[in-house]
């Protein structure tokens, strides 16, 4: 594991008491190893890019959370993404993005994501 998700991993940690539900993803847009923007799953808020990419009840996955969050200076193209989920006990578990985000992240043509395994790595999605 590098320096950088070992980073996040941490930093992550940090978000847990401010997740909602059981879902509690977290995704981290990076660009050389500088924190760009971050988002959290969201059932309470709603945006209309949750809709176009047909995210269920308009409801906010981490990695548009994230998307949104990036400053406007900054081109997502340029960005790495990093999805990480945490399970109830704080462990890590799979990540992976759903079809509908997969559609989103290509849609904003970020080239390079990582997710998390259910063994606590990380694993390149594209």
């Amino acid at each position: 594991m590098t320096r950088l998700e070992r980073k996040l991993i941490e930093s992550g940690k940090l978000f847990l008491p401010h997740f909602e539900g059981r879902s509690r993803h977290l995704s981290y847009l990076t660009i050389r190893n500088r924190i760009c923007a971050a988002g959290i799953n969201s059932y309470t808020m709603t945006h209309p890019l949750a809709n176009k990419f047909g995210h269920m009840g308009d409801n906010i996955h981490s990695e548009l959370s994230a998307i949104v969050h990036l400053p406007r200076n900054i081109n997502p193209s340029d960005c790495t993404l990093y999805n990480i989920r945490f399970a109830m006990d704080g462990s890590i578990k799979m990540s992976k993005p759903c079809k509908n985000c997969s559609k989103m992240i290509a849609a904003f043509n970020i080239r390079r994501c990582y997710f998390t395994n259910n063994e606590g790595a990380f694993e390149r999605y594209f």
